[in-house]
């Protein structure tokens, strides 16, 4: 599950406009490539902050990354947004369990 939160102190958010990617690469070899996308756009909640979350289901080995941009609009104006997550490795060959003896692997 991947988790967006923009706080504007001060400021009044009238209005969320950003996309969510997924991007995938099977090595460091490779460049990324999208696998997945969601978009967030509705009327501000009229606070200082917004918070926005997605839950990806990835079907590859390799390393994945969200890319997160758009605008958050406000009464003074607005805010371009464009953010990277950490990259991360990622195996559908290794099951995480909170059980250690019913960790399988397939």
């Amino acid at each position: 599950m991947l988790n967006g939160t923009i706080k504007n102190p001060g400021k009044v958010i009238t209005k969320v406009d950003l996309i969510m990617t997924l991007e995938y690469r099977e090595d460091f070899l490779h460049s990324w490539k999208t696998v997945d996308t969601v978009r967030y756009n509705y009327r501000g909640g009229l606070g200082a902050g917004e918070h926005n979350e997605r839950t990806f289901y990835p079907d590859q080995k390799g390393t994945y990354r969200v890319y997160l941009s758009g605008n958050i609009y406000h009464a003074q104006g607005g805010t371009n947004i464009q953010k990277w997550s950490t990259a991360r490795a990622y195996d559908p060959k290794i099951i995480i369990s909170n059980d250690p003896d019913k960790i399988e692997l397939k």
